[in-house]
């Protein structure tokens, strides 16, 4: 059985989505706190346009781990996919601040 973070990256890579969900479900079921399982199925909720599923997990990745610019940062971008362009510049900047070299500044130009 499919049952750690790799496995999912890779189904993730091979767009097998809702699989990915399922391995992060288990992997989430054992370990709940396991903030990058969370950030993973955010990022497969966000790709299937599932945007309050996503805006969760998220969360849920930021609230295990509040320095973590990538889950700020997808979290912008969902924001920005569903018109909460004042809530994406702030997820955005907030993962600037916590990582400078981040790469999201290219998301806070077109927004702005």
């Amino acid at each position: 059985m499919i049952s750690n973070l790799s496995d999912a990256l890779s189904l993730i890579k091979n767009h097998k989505l809702k699989d990915s969900i399922h391995v992060l479900d288990n992997i989430i079921n054992d370990d709940k706190q396991n903030f990058d399982a969370f950030h993973l199925r955010g990022i497969c909720f966000l790709r299937l346009s599932e945007y309050d599923n996503a805006k969760k997990d998220f969360n849920k990745a930021i609230f295990i781990k509040p320095n973590f610019p990538e889950a700020y940062n997808n979290l912008g971008l969902l924001n920005f996919n569903i018109g909460e362009n004042e809530m994406a510049i702030e997820n955005f900047i907030k993962a600037i601040k916590l990582n400078n070299h981040f790469l999201c500044q290219h998301h806070l130009k077109s927004i702005l």
